[in-house]
């Protein structure tokens, strides 16, 4: 069994090495194997650009993939973790409209834990002006994931939706979009993270055992209602069991994760790329705002994977590139 990350401690400050630098892996397992290496940036080819970074988002699946446990076939190494991030366009291949010093952000499938990397055009969006670059690398995957569970789910500002784990990226995300929406909101936390949860727009709710009859106390509430959708984003037995309770006649619900709440015959969602367009959009005009819990250089990415991994984070972790 590969070592888990969360043993991880965290790395003696280490000097960057001059130069484009990334994070490679050559086999799953721990934190011990990433390393953080030179290399020679690819030229933009046709529909491609080339972006130097400035931050990288961490997400629960890069530390899921390094450790060996979302790729069901091996990959061929090295491979370089991570999927957002933000930065300058410093090249660009033919039968592209992007120029060179556009500020972007970006959303592709491996590849972001670098200063630099080569990616499809059209998975890239222009970084509004009004957004730092820290805060705009963690908006494509927890910003357009919760957008398309919310179209998902046809929300609208006649609908009163739970969202299950609301406290996470996504959930903080998908608060602020089913607000801009004009949805009423009842989001689960806990006790530490209530606050939070009220602040961003949503009605906390503890969960745990218990939570089904907490929802229906809460719908008597005349500025809640009842129930109409629900987002579950935790999937655990717990949750299903809650949702179970509630789902009889309601048809709108969705997961990210499955686990038990799939076995309710609850389906999942696929992202859309437009969404993380929007989302983008939104945080360009101030209404979506993530909250970053840490910043860590690449050498450190270990350390902030195994933080990640340990799953008691509010708010995102960044890398500096």
């Amino acid at each position: 069994m590969p070592k888990h990350l969360a043993d991880a401690a965290p790395a003696e400050p280490t000097p960057a090495p001059a130069g484009p630098r990334r994070i490679e892996i050559e086999s799953f397992g721990g934190p011990e194997v990433l390393h953080l290496r030179d290399f020679e940036p690819r030229h933009p080819g046709e529909g491609e650009v080339l972006v130097r970074t400035e931050a990288v988002g961490i997400n629960p699946f890069e530390w899921k993939y390094v450790a060996g446990l979302m790729s069901p076939t091996p990959p061929d190494f090295p491979v370089v973790p991570g999927s957002e991030s933000s930065g300058v366009i410093e090249a660009v291949g033919s039968g592209v409209e992007w120029a060179v010093g556009d500020e972007v952000v970006v959303r592709q499938h491996l590849g972001a834990y670098a200063t630099h990397r080569t990616v499809k055009a059209t998975n890239v969006w222009q970084k509004p002006a009004s957004v730092g670059f820290a805060a705009a690398a963690v908006l494509p995957v927890a910003g357009g994931t919760a957008w398309t569970a919310l179209r998902t789910l046809a929300i609208t500002a006649d609908d009163t939706l739970l969202i299950v784990n609301a406290s996470g990226g996504v959930g903080s995300a998908a608060i602020q979009i089913a607000r801009h929406l004009g949805a009423r909101i009842i989001g689960t936390a806990s006790p530490d993270s209530a606050d939070y949860v009220r602040r961003l727009g949503a009605e906390p709710v503890a969960y745990g055992e218990g939570l089904a009859e907490r929802v229906r106390a809460l719908q008597e509430e005349p500025d809640l209602g009842p129930v109409t959708a629900i987002l579950d984003l935790q999937g655990d037995e717990g949750t299903a069991a809650a949702i179970a309770e509630l789902m009889p006649g309601l048809e709108r619900v969705t997961t990210a994760v499955g686990g038990a709440v799939g076995e309710l015959g609850v389906e999942k969602f696929r992202s859309i790329p437009d969404d993380t367009r929007d989302a983008i959009s939104l945080a360009g005009a101030g209404g979506l705002v993530l909250e970053i819990a840490s910043s860590f250089s690449l050498a450190d990415a270990g350390y902030a994977l195994a933080l990640s991994r340990n799953g008691h984070v509010r708010g995102k972790l960044v890398l500096r590139a």
